[in-house]
């Protein structure tokens, strides 16, 4: 995978263009504990002409409340910030019934839209 900083981070109009009205942020894995990647890509979307709002994707975690700071400093700014609550994302993601392992017959038995 790649961090969000620097690599994304000082790219950024390279990567999404200038016209870009949202951008996604899911460098969760890559960025670790390293808060100041999302603090860099976060302040670099504030650079953007467009000044795109910031989608996070799998923000939670043990860094969730940095990654939140830096959410806030720049909605302090302007910016927009989006994210899912991690005890929302994780109770949405319990009602999705797994399927690894099911034989054909117990899948189809499921509602289509899950299958």
């Amino acid at each position: 995978g790649t961090a969000s900083g620097p690599e994304i981070a000082l790219c950024e109009e390279a990567v999404f263009g200038t016209d870009a009205d949202v951008i996604s942020w899911d460098y969760g894995m890559c960025d670790g504990s390293w808060y100041f990647r999302k603090a860099m890509y976060n302040q670099r979307a504030g650079l953007n002409p467009n000044r795109p709002a910031i989608i996070d994707l799998n923000v939670g975690g043990s860094e969730f409340a940095t990654r939140l700071r830096s959410n806030k400093a720049v909605e302090e700014r302007g910016l927009t910030t989006l994210y899912l609550n991690p005890d929302e994302f994780d109770a949405m993601e319990a009602a999705i019934p797994d399927t690894f392992g099911l034989s054909e017959e117990q899948a189809q038995a499921m509602p289509v839209m899950v299958r």
